[in-house]
């Protein structure tokens, strides 16, 4: 029976780590991998290590974007090696970004960007070295992506400026927070704080992946 067991898993493991090779490859990128903060070349206090979602995830997640592709414009906060704003780039979104603190990992990120460029459907893509909290939130921004990449505190400063970038110009906006399953680092643990944060839905995406939707009331 633990043979069993230790084979079914291998193979998924190496099933797993098979479409992560194959997408990197399709786009000419490098973007898998474990980077923490204490190698990120700045000030990470706060800040979690870098560790992308899969690609199954991340299409999974992004399906949940409720716009027409050609109206979506999209930042990925604590986007390391630019694995969501490229891929979400395959869609014809309006426009994707990533927001860095790393210039280390985001000088890979645009590494990254220059191959995979020509094979995107979307060709505005910025990757941009900033503190997530001093980001100015662009007035057409509407789908903000996370995967856990800081700490509560961090977290709630951000979408505090973002429900300040919605109530300068309103607008219908998606927040889209992924997080490991039974970590409790997520909207939840900040929503008590911020009555305007509205969580419209959760869903597992994996079974390692969980995945919070939400919306900002003005």
């Amino acid at each position: 029976m633990i043979k069993k067991l230790f084979n079914f898993f291998g193979i998924n493991a190496i099933a797993y780590n098979l479409q992560e090779v194959i997408q990197d490859k399709l786009l000419g990128v490098r973007t898998s991998g474990l980077v923490n903060p204490d190698d990120f070349g700045a000030d990470s206090e706060g800040c979690h290590a870098y560790l992308p979602v899969s690609y199954r995830s991340l299409k999974k997640i992004l399906s949940y974007i409720p716009y027409p592709d050609e109206k979506v414009v999209l930042v990925d906060y604590g986007s390391g090696y630019g694995r969501v704003p490229i891929f979400a780039a395959t869609h014809a979104y309006k426009k994707t970004v990533g927001v860095e603190l790393s210039k280390q990992l985001n000088d890979v990120a645009i590494a990254n960007l220059k191959k995979a460029l020509p094979k995107l459907a979307c060709k505005q893509v910025d990757l941009l070295v900033f503190d997530a909290r001093k980001y100015a939130i662009p007035d057409d921004m509407n789908v903000f992506y996370f995967y856990m990449p800081f700490n509560s505190d961090i977290l709630q400063t951000v979408l505090e400026n973002i429900h300040l970038s919605v109530k300068s110009v309103p607008r219908d906006i998606t927040v889209l927070y992924a997080y490991p399953t039974g970590q409790v680092i997520h909207l939840k643990a900040v929503q008590s704080k911020l009555p305007w944060l509205n969580i419209v839905h959760e869903t597992a995406v994996s079974s390692t992946i969980q995945l919070m939707v939400a919306k900002i009331k003005t």
